[in-house]
């Protein structure tokens, strides 16, 4: 009895569940992952620590420090990706049970991972992005055609000694993949997923693993753009590539020689006229 009033007043978190979903995902392989962490709230100590997170101290450090559960974090590896546009939403607690004394909580995050750029080369950022970096690697082997390969190495799991991830039967990892995103062969997904939105050949829409180790993990698959896109994107590019060279510090020198070439073209014209 004396255990049973102990371990209801005590202050203490657990985790009831984990859902991390990947989608948004990008022609370079940046993506969007949100993350939901719902958390058991046991005793008065614990409640008014929440509340005090929900109120004011609300930083991922502090949710780490104070619930000492392993998975409040972010699931990415900062050494692999760029995270950028954070955000922390704790929620209201919620059904709480007087007798036991505990509530439920949620911490609600969202972010973009992005590969990284070597910012010592130029180009665009498609070919500065550092080799093996980003969650997915990208590669355009066809004119029209981006091949996608997950990378094991960028996501922030607990692993086995071998690199597996390790997803409890309370964490849920998703990934939803991109319009029109083909998956060719069986062996493109490894291991197989616990529930599958599409059909192997064909359009695969999200993917979700859940209660299992994820021994050499892999994904690979295909997004082909309409020609009509492509176009568009060409002419795009184009113009932003000649506005850059205008706001550049060459601009004006190039403007003069459009005006001249103008100028010449309309003054040729009309002496032949006369």
């Amino acid at each position: 009895m004396l255990f049973l009033f102990f371990s209801i007043t005590c202050a203490g978190f657990r985790l009831e569940s984990l859902e991390v979903t990947v989608g948004s995902i990008q022609k370079d392989g940046t993506a969007t992952v949100n993350e939901k962490i719902k958390l058991i709230i046991e005793g008065n100590s614990s409640k008014d620590l929440y509340d005090s997170g929900y109120a004011g101290n609300n930083t991922l450090a502090f949710w780490s420090m104070h619930t000492q559960i392993k998975d409040v974090k972010m699931h990415v590896n900062s050494g692999k990706v760029v995270v950028q546009n954070f955000r922390l939403q704790p929620q209201p607690q919620s059904g709480c049970n007087p007798f036991l004394n505990l509530c439920h909580g949620e911490l609600r995050l969202s972010y973009t991972a992005s590969p990284i750029i070597d910012s010592t080369t130029t180009g665009n950022a498609e070919t500065r992005i550092v080799q093996g970096t980003g969650l997915f690697i990208v590669e355009q082997y066809k004119p029209r055609t981006r091949k996608y390969s997950v990378n094991p190495n960028a996501f922030y799991f607990t692993t086995t000694e071998q690199g597996g991830i390790i997803l409890d039967n309370n964490i849920y990892f998703t990934i939803i993949l991109p319009e029109n995103s083909q998956v060719l062969y069986e062996e493109d997904i490894n291991p197989a997923p616990t529930e599958l939105s599409g059909s192997i050949p064909g359009n695969v829409k999200k993917l979700m693993w859940n209660d299992m180790v994820m021994a050499k993990f892999a994904l690979t698959f295909e997004v082909e753009e309409s020609l009509d896109k492509e176009v568009t994107e060409f002419f795009t590019a184009m113009l932003d590539n000649f506005q850059n060279m205008l706001n550049s510090q060459h601009g004006l020198s190039l403007i003069a020689i459009i005006a001249i070439i103008i100028g010449t073209y309309i003054y040729v014209n009309t002496a032949k006229k006369k």
